[in-house]
C-alpha cells in the first residue's frame, strides 16, 4: 500500500501521542507509591516529597506533594509541585503551579517569591520548536515576512506569540495561517496547497480597422489670402507722415518765431536755445513732409511692375521711371529718374 503524506502525518502524530504516553508512565511514580500516598496525612505526604525531593527523586517527590496538595491546598505545596515539574522539565504545569504560589505566598517563604517570579519570565521567555510541513513537500515558507532558508518540511524555533506563515509553491495557491506558539513547547504545523485553477489563454487581438477616409468636402474653406501690399497703400501712409511733418514743422515754427520775439526783447541764453531748437524742430517737420509728401506724389503716379508685367499682350512695356527722396541739413527734395 502507497503511503499518501496524510497518512504519513497521522502516523507522526499516533507515534508522538504513543511516545508522549511511554515518557510519561516511566516519569510517575510507581503505584506503590500512590497507594501510600493516599493512606497519609498532608503533613506526612509534604514531609516526605521533601525528603524525596532533596534526593533529587523530583517524581517520587511530585507524587506526594501532588496528593497532599489534593487533599488540602497551599501555597508551601504548589511552590513544591512546581519546582518537581521545572525538573522534570514539565514548564508549562511549572508555570501555573509557580502562579499559585505567587498568588498567595507565605510570610515565611517571603524571600523566594522574587526567585519564583523571575523563574516564572525565563520560562515564559523560552521559544518553541516549530515543525514546518507542507503537502507538497518543498514549497517556500515565509515566516512574518522573512523568507527561510530551506523549502518544507524543516524545524525552527520561534517566539512564543502569534507568527503569521506564507506558503507558495508552483502550479499551487499559496496559503497563509496565523499561528499562536506556546512558549517551551512543541509544535506541528502542516498546510495542504490546493492546486492552483488553470489560467484561461488569452483571447486573439483582432486585426485593428483602418480609419475612415477623411471627408475632405466637410473640410472648412481655407482663409483668403492677405491681400498685397500695394504702392498706392505705401503712397497713402507716405501722404499721412508728410501731413504729420507739417503740422510738427508748423508747431515749431510758431515756437521759433514766439522764442524770436522773446530774444529781441530779453536776449538771453536761454531764449536763444528754446529759439534754435525749436527752429531745428521746424526745419526737421519740413524736410519730413517734403520727403514724404514726393514719395507718396511718386508712388502714387507711377505704376506696380508687377501690374504691368501681367497686362496680358503688352508688347511696349511703360518707361521706366523711379524716385529718391532726399534730405540734407540745409534742404530736402527728390531725385526722379526716367
Amino acid at each position: 500500500m502507497v503511503t499518501t503524506p496524510r497518512h504519513a502525518l497521522l502516523g507522526l502524530v499516533a507515534f508522538t501521542a504513543l511516545s508522549s504516553a511511554s515518557l510519561g508512565t516511566a516519569a510517575a511514580a510507581p503505584p506503590t507509591q500512590v497507594a501510600e500516598a493516599r493512606t497519609k496525612t498532608p503533613n506526612a505526604l509534604f514531609k516526605s516529597g521533601e525528603a524525596k525531593y532533596a534526593a533529587a527523586d523530583y517524581a517520587g517527590a511530585l507524587a506526594e506533594f501532588e496528593a497532599a496538595d489534593a487533599q488540602q491546598a497551599s501555597p508551601e505545596t504548589a511552590r513544591y509541585i512546581g519546582l518537581c515539574h521545572d525538573k522534570l522539565g514539565h514548564f508549562h504545569p511549572a508555570v501555573r503551579a509557580y502562579e499559585r504560589f505567587l498568588a498567595a505566598p507565605p510570610a515565611k517563604l517571603a524571600g523566594e517569591v522574587g526567585t519564583i517570579f523571575a523563574r516564572v519570565e525565563e520560562i515564559r521567555a523560552m521559544p518553541a520548536k516549530v515543525r514546518i510541513e507542507t503537502v507538497p513537500a518543498g514549497a517556500t515558507v515565509t515566516i512574518d515576512g522573512v523568507v527561510q532558508t530551506q523549502p518544507s518540511p524543516f524545524d525552527v524555533t520561534l517566539a512564543a506569540g502569534k507568527h503569521l506563515v506564507h506558503v507558495t509553491a508552483p502550479d499551487r495557491d499559496a496559503l497563509e495561517r496565523e499561528v499562536d506558539v506556546s512558549f517551551a513547547s512543541m509544535q506541528d504545523v502542516a498546510m495542504q496547497l490546493t492546486a492552483a485553477a488553470p489560467v484561461a489563454p488569452a483571447p486573439p487581438l483582432s486585426p485593428t480597422a483602418p480609419p475612415p477616409p477623411l471627408e475632405t468636402s466637410r473640410l472648412p474653406p481655407p482663409p483668403p489670402p492677405a491681400p498685397p501690399i500695394t504702392r498706392k497703400t505705401v503712397a497713402l501712409a507716405a501722404a499721412g507722415v508728410a501731413v504729420v511733418g507739417a503740422g510738427l514743422a508748423t508747431v515749431f515754427g510758431v515756437l521759433a518765431l514766439d522764442n524770436k520775439s522773446d530774444y529781441r526783447k530779453s536776449p538771453t541764453f536761454s531764449n536763444s536755445d528754446n529759439g534754435n531748437n525749436d527752429a531745428a524742430y521746424a526745419d526737421g517737420g519740413i524736410a519730413l513732409a517734403i520727403a514724404a509728401g514726393v514719395t507718396s506724389l511718386v508712388l502714387y503716379l507711377t505704376s506696380d511692375p508687377n501690374d504691368r508685367a501681367s497686362a496680358a499682350g503688352a508688347k511696349n512695356p511703360a518707361t521706366a521711371f523711379s524716385a529718391s527722396p532726399f534730405v540734407s541739413p540745409h534742404g530736402a527734395g527728390a531725385i526722379l529718374r526716367f
